[in-house]
């Protein structure tokens, strides 16, 4: 077995990823999975998130109307044990485009996909972008959360980036064009000071909206 693959085991990466986080990070996380305000009503906010592993990110939506997926079968059986007693929280085996073809459109209030596009070359990108906007609601939105090249890296903190296990590590304006094509408003910010190395390790979250706030309360 390659060391890489170690880290397929859901649990072992979830226990690396707490070691190697500060607590910024997970103040981070928090604000990430934090609920849009047009999201505000008595019914429980529906959330899809995709790459979900072995329920990485429940707890900080475990008062949501939760969809994980996963192509990963023992990620989510793992998620399904863990989770079994919370009705709420569910879990499906498969890729967007089988969940796809499960009619879900115009489900969503929001779409979480952390840390996946780096594991995804351009063209799988391009096959699953299209797909998403479907899935939401009016004023749905897409979050996406990855590493991210950026021009003020040191070559040290490019060269470890270049070993992470996902292959395809962008530069931002190629992660906003491809959002930008299917979301006509996006924000974003790059963080740099989440994880416990003596150099930084850029990441990116974006905000992207299906439809501008500004025109559809107008």
């Amino acid at each position: 077995m390659q060391f890489e693959e170690i880290f397929n085991n859901g649990m072992i990466y979830n226990f690396f990823q707490k070691l190697i986080r500060k607590k910024r990070a997970f103040e981070s996380i928090k604000e990430f999975f934090a609920f849009p305000s047009h999201t505000n009503s008595s019914e429980k906010v529906k959330v899809l998130d995709i790459g979900c592993g072995p329920g990485t990110y429940v707890p900080w939506l475990i008062d949501t109307d939760y969809t994980g997926i996963d192509v990963n079968e023992e990620n989510i059986v793992m998620a399904r044990k863990k989770y079994a007693n919370f009705a709420n929280i569910n879990f499906i085996a498969g890729d967007l485009k089988t969940f796809n073809n499960m009619k879900f459109e115009n489900t969503f209030d929001v779409v979480f996909m952390s840390n996946v596009l780096h594991h995804l070359p351009k063209d799988t990108i391009l096959s699953i972008l299209p797909l998403i906007p479907k899935l939401l609601k009016k004023n749905g939105e897409l979050r996406l959360s990855d590493p991210v090249y950026t021009k003020e890296q040191s070559k040290i903190s490019k060269w470890v980036m270049s070993h992470d296990r996902g292959k395809y590590i962008l530069e931002l304006d190629d992660y906003l064009s491809l959002i930008k094509d299917y979301f006509p408003f996006v924000k974003y910010k790059v963080e740099t000071d989440l994880l416990r190395f003596p150099f930084p390790y850029p990441g990116i979250a974006c905000w992207g909206y299906l439809f501008n706030e500004e025109k559809d309360n107008g």
